[in-house]
């Protein structure tokens, strides 16, 4: 209630007053209506007293006085009155409730109009504006703005579902605020610099008004807080010197409402970032040092970010919707109004920190983890809210190119360096950003090379080796796409591919200065604990010696040769450093592969070397020539003895194996090797090390007719039957089952009754990789095998049955049809009996080409025996001896011998 009981006559008076009466009671009425406004405690008839004041009174006070007599002793406290009036959440309530939250919103609103009066008196103020004139307005319209923008912003949790009752009084709201604020902007964008500097042409070319069709009030999921507690009018405008202070007052006060208004209404959302950047510009000179420029740069990236994601989503939308897009269709049309306005903020980003260069180093965090949050959004990342699309790229290109002039001034800020190498302080989940932001600086840095002293140091290179330890993390993403493929017969490129690339141009632009530095970072990588990294490094090795002359890469063989005898076979860096040495000398010509296998030093340590080489040199008869010498080296070393290692045992076997592969042994050596197979798989010792196993199956593979069928049935002991450790064998006994099925001559000769069970374990086995080489190995076993009989109990189960045969038929499709028809055609010509006839000759044809390729000696026989016969018949076409006859009557008693069936 008021205090005085006059003052309510008075205020009812003032009610009807016109222009003249209010002119002439001003000084009268006006003090006793601002006293009432301070003791009222009641917020509705605070607003009202607020309005009477400013209808009846401010037109009759002159603008230049309107913030001594009124706006200091009633603004400031608006913004709590009407924090005050709104309802929170959890205060819906009944219908009542519902009608009281409309009154409220109603009054609001008169206050919000209220407000909106005070700024258009002021705006009467001829130019140039001061803000010392009305120091009280600016941060009440503000903080007032504030609170509305948030309870709309807010209003689906608040409302609930009685925002449909109160949906029009909301409007009204929102509509008195936009207003207001775009009226404190323009009376703000007149206030003077200072300085007789014209930077509105400047200003406007690059923060022009971006043109957005306004909106209503648009409900949001996201709900934005953004806190800062800033200083009060009162202690900021006590001395009018320092008035000077208010203009980063109100720019950070501004601050506020950006994330605010950034899901409301576009329009209102660019006009805000539009006077901001257009104040800050124009008074640069004089108060551009008393802005805080790290948290300026940081909401505008946050912006960015926000209004980015937005925009991918509704590209993801409009590619997924199934009708074409239209200028008429709103998903279109929205689409269009969030790209211009990531358009806008990314190019205003980029003009900010151009004209604020000065203070780089204050934005360098801020922007450093804007591009992490870019690069997250986008694939192949697994938080991407985008898929690979033409709108999604459309996006992505136009944020991206517009920043990358502000990448390249980022390179040159040493703050900005250590952040990016500084791995450590990345989470788990921006790691592929961070991968791709490292590239991204890596394609820059080859524009910029005055820029490398940044990224280089003498000894290493700090940037490859975080791109090389950023990879550790992302091992989910490396296969994934990053991007759409070129056309429509291409495959996507993989993202392991990107870094490859990018990787290896930023290499080729390296001085060779750098090249020690450069093989010292790609070593520790490959010794390195993740994978990735090694194999990448890898890759870079061999494009670092394809890029240099032959003698580089046969120096590389020789220096990196040694490493590998020094590490131990159980060691992951002995297979990635024999993977790197086979790879480097396979782009050897073969001059160079035979002078580094002829330099090796005779004895059982050059073993382990000679298999390496030998697996990267092919079937290329020089390089296998100049090591058959160590033959009786690799056959000692290969017995069970004292002495010996499992490892060395292994690496010999695995020698030998090459050498049989390469078939460069002679008879007399085939022999021998045999006679110590033997030997071998007599004395298995009851628990055989993986890698002897593994060396073992390779090995008897290539000798499997000459060995007995108490050494094969040894050798399946070696092949576990469960899915479970030893793993290792299990992945050489396809081949070695395979070679096992080719028959042999001796017809009494089986295979072990184990073999079934063993190939139809390899065939059930869930590992996908196993799978497929048991399939493949089983098809060739089918086809070539004498025991047909065995075919159908190494299927077992129905499920491998049917598996067995998809891929038998992928690989033979005559057995199925004609290659170029359908599948439907396939199904219907199946039921036809001409087709069922057909398939049945051509499956009796290949079980019969299957039983002569498995007896090669017989066939060998037999066509001897045709030659011989055709010859026979054309040299005796005119007469034939007596005794010729005589031996053709012998020889078809032994054929009729061998056809009659109690042979």
């Amino acid at each position: 209630m008021m205090s005085q009981t006059s003052q309510p006559a008075l205020l009812s008076e003032a009610v009807t007053w016109n222009a003249d009466e209010c002119r002439g009671r001003l000084d009268d009425a006006l003090p006793r209506l601002i006293q009432d406004f301070s003791v009222e405690n009641d917020a509705t008839s605070k607003i009202y007293i607020l309005h009477v004041v400013v209808s009846a009174f401010l037109p009759h006070v002159p603008p230049e006085c309107a913030d001594r007599q009124i706006y200091s002793q009633i603004l400031p406290q608006v913004p709590s009155i009407l924090t005050s009036l709104l309802p929170g959440i959890g205060e819906r309530g009944d219908q009542q409730m519902v009608r009281h939250n409309c009154e409220s919103l109603n009054t609001v609103s008169s206050a919000i109009s209220s407000l909106l009066e005070c700024v258009s008196h002021t705006t009467m103020l001829p130019d140039p504006i001061s803000l010392h004139i009305f120091p009280s307005l600016p941060f009440p319209v503000l903080d007032s703005l504030t609170v509305a923008f948030q309870h709309c912003k807010m209003s689906g949790e608040v409302y609930g579902s009685t925002l449909p009752h109160v949906s029009e009084a909301l409007s009204s709201v929102f509509r008195s605020s936009y207003a207001i604020l775009r009226s404190i902007l323009e009376l703000l964008d007149r206030v003077g610099s200072g300085v007789d500097t014209d930077v509105a042409d400047v200003v406007t070319d690059d923060f022009g008004c971006l043109r957005i069709a306004e909106s209503t009030v648009t409900s949001t999921p996201r709900v934005y807080t953004f806190r800062r507690a800033l200083p009060s009018a009162d202690q900021t405008f006590s001395n009018p010197r320092l008035s000077g202070l208010s203009l980063p007052l109100v720019v950070h006060s501004l601050l506020r409402l950006c994330p605010l208004v950034a899901g409301l209404n576009p329009a209102l959302h660019a006009n805000t970032w539009r006077f901001i950047l257009r104040a800050i510009v124009k008074h640069k000179r004089v108060e551009g040092h008393l802005l805080n420029h790290g948290e300026l740069c940081s909401t505008l990236a946050c912006d960015l970010d926000l209004t980015f994601s937005s925009c991918l989503q509704l590209a993801t939308q409009v590619s997924v919707s199934k009708k074409p897009p239209t200028d008429v269709d709103p998903e279109t049309r929205l689409l269009s109004r969030s790209f211009k306005l990531c358009r806008f903020l990314s190019c205003s980003l980029l003009k900010y920190t151009q004209e604020f260069s000065a203070h780089l180093d204050s934005m360098v965090p801020c922007l450093f983890n804007m591009h992490l949050r870019l690069y997250d959004k986008l694939p192949p990342s697994l938080g991407a809210v985008c898929k690979l699309d033409e709108e999604s790229n459309k996006v992505r290109d136009a944020v991206f190119e517009s920043l990358r002039p502000l990448l390249s001034m980022l390179i040159t800020q040493r703050s900005f360096c250590s952040i990016v190498l500084g791995t450590d302080g990345v989470p788990q989940e921006l790691r592929l950003a961070h991968c791709l932001l490292v590239t991204d600086i890596m394609n820059v840095l080859m524009s910029c090379p005055q820029e490398h002293t940044s990224w280089l140091d003498g000894n290493s290179i700090p940037i490859l080796d975080c791109l090389l330890s950023a990879v550790a993390g992302i091992w989910p993403e490396l296969a994934l796409p990053i991007g759409r493929p070129v056309s429509h017969n291409s495959f996507p490129l993989p993202l392991y591919d990107l870094l490859l690339v990018r990787a290896s141009a930023f290499i080729s632009n390296l001085i060779d200065s750098y090249l020690p530095a450069l093989e010292h970072s790609l070593i520790v990588s490959i010794f390195s604990q993740d994978i990735n990294s090694s194999l990448l490094a890898i890759d870079l090795w061999c494009y670092v010696a394809r890029l240099g002359p032959v003698e580089l890469c046969a120096h590389y063989v020789s220096l990196l040769l040694p490493l590998i005898g020094e590490i131990s076979m159980q060691e992951p860096s002995h297979a990635l450093l024999s993977i790197l040495v086979q790879r480097l000398f396979s782009f050897l010509p073969a001059e160079h592969q035979v002078k580094l296998l002829t330099e090796l030093p005779p004895g059982p340590s050059s073993l382990p070397l000679c298999s390496v080489l030998l697996a990267a040199s092919g079937p290329k008869q020089p390089c296998i020539q100049s090591v058959c010498h160590f033959f009786d080296t690799a056959l000692p070393a290969c017995r069970w003895q004292e002495g010996i290692s499992h490892g060395t045992q292994a690496i010999a076997i695995q020698f030998l194996e090459r050498l049989c592969l390469s078939s460069a042994l002679e008879m007399s050596q085939q022999t021998r090797l045999t006679e110590v197979l033997h030997t071998l798989i007599n004395q298995l010792p009851d628990e055989v090390p993986e890698e002897v196993a593994c060396a073992l199956l390779a090995l008897s593979s290539h000798l499997v007719h000459r060995l007995s069928n108490s050494c094969l049935s040894k050798l399946l002991k070696l092949i576990p039957k469960a899915s479970n450790h030893p793993w290792m064998p299990r992945f050489a006994a396809p081949s070695f089952l395979c070679a096992m099925g080719m028959g042999h001559d001796d017809p009494q000769r089986k295979l072990p009754k184990e073999f079934p069970a063993i190939f139809h374990s390899l065939l059930s086995d869930n590992s996908c990789i196993l799978h497929l080489l048991a399939l493949q190995a089983f098809a060739h076993f089918a086809e070539v095998t004498s025991e047909a009989e065995i075919v159908p109990q190494c299927l077992g189960s129905e499920e491998v049955k049917a598996e067995v045969v998809t891929f038998i038929s992928k690989r033979w499709p005559s057995l199925h049809g004609e290659t170029h028809e359908s599948d439907n055609e396939l199904e219907g010509n199946r039921t036809e009996p001409e087709t069922v006839w057909r398939l049945k000759k051509e499956q009796e044809m290949l079980q019969e080409l299957r039983m002569e390729r498995a007896h090669p000696r017989l066939i060998s026989s037999l066509e001897k025996l045709e030659h011989g016969l055709e010859d026979l018949s054309r040299m005796t076409r005119d007469h034939a001896p007596a005794w010729l006859i005589d031996r053709l009557k012998a020889v078809a008693v032994t054929i009729e011998k061998m056809l009659s069936p109690s042979s």
